[in-house]
């Protein structure tokens, strides 16, 4: 993402969130995403994995800190590069049906994503025009939940995909 298209996606991303008198339904948190895709993946692998990791208690703190620390507004809530879209100097975002009141962090975490963990203040800077440490957590916070929750939705493509296979009739059949 480059420095002009940032500051277009950025505006757009704070006349999006600042949109007032919307009348929509809450969203699902990333916790509650990562949470639904694991069970849909019926996988035993995560449970242990984050057990043995000692990632477990770390990931039910997160869950706490989105919840805990929610500021509602109009979000996308699935704001990955792919839905959006440049041109002539303007910025079209598509796929909006995980759209609802939520908090704005789950879509600034997405770029996040595009950025080094050293250019995240550098980010808020874009968004807020304070920027404390409170801030500063809450976005790694949403970073990692944003990593999870692709790691989540990794594993439940590859139980459809397996799950597609047992399905399928062989060429012998």
């Amino acid at each position: 993402v480059n420095e002009p298209n940032r500051e277009l996606i950025i505006a757009t991303l704070n006349k999006l969130h600042r949109a007032s008198g919307l009348s929509l339904p809450q969203t699902k948190s990333l916790a509650e995403q990562i949470q639904e895709f694991l069970e849909r993946a019926q996988s035993a692998t995560w449970p242990r994995l984050l057990r043995d990791l000692g990632l477990a208690t770390p990931l039910k703190t997160l869950f706490q800190c989105e919840k805990n620390h929610l500021t509602p507004a109009f979000i996308h809530n699935d704001l990955n590069p792919d839905n959006i879209l440049i041109a002539d100097q303007r910025v079209y975002i598509i796929d909006w049906t995980d759209a609802g009141l939520g908090d704005p962090f789950s879509d600034i975490s997405w770029h996040a994503i595009c950025f080094p963990p050293s250019m995240h203040q550098t980010l808020l800077g874009y968004c807020f025009d304070e920027i404390d440490s409170m801030t500063l957590s809450k976005l790694t916070c949403y970073y990692c939940l944003r990593l999870f929750r692709m790691a989540a939705w990794g594993t439940f493509q590859a139980s459809m995909i397996a799950q597609d296979r047992e399905t399928r009739p062989t060429e012998t059949e």
